[in-house]
């Protein structure tokens, strides 16, 4: 596996722990969550990019980087 290393603190690695906290402390950090979220379209109101902010981005996390986006509002 490639080493992926934090480039900034919204941005990290996807490793297996993390995966398991997820589920754990059931955390919300994906498009599909935020307030901001348009499901009809799949896209964010705002017109951000959101690839890799998408639940199927994180359905194979291998090699992966996590961004959070700045603009998330918990639905």
């Amino acid at each position: 596996m490639a080493k992926i290393r934090t480039i900034s603190p919204l941005h990290g690695p996807v490793t297996q722990s993390f995966m398991d906290q997820i589920h754990q402390y059931q955390l919300n950090f994906l498009c599909e969550q935020c307030a901001f979220f348009n499901e009809d379209t799949g896209l964010c109101v705002h017109g951000y990019p959101n690839e890799t902010h998408r639940s199927d981005y994180f359905k194979q996390p291998i090699d992966k980087v996590l961004i959070f986006c700045r603009e998330f509002e918990l639905d």
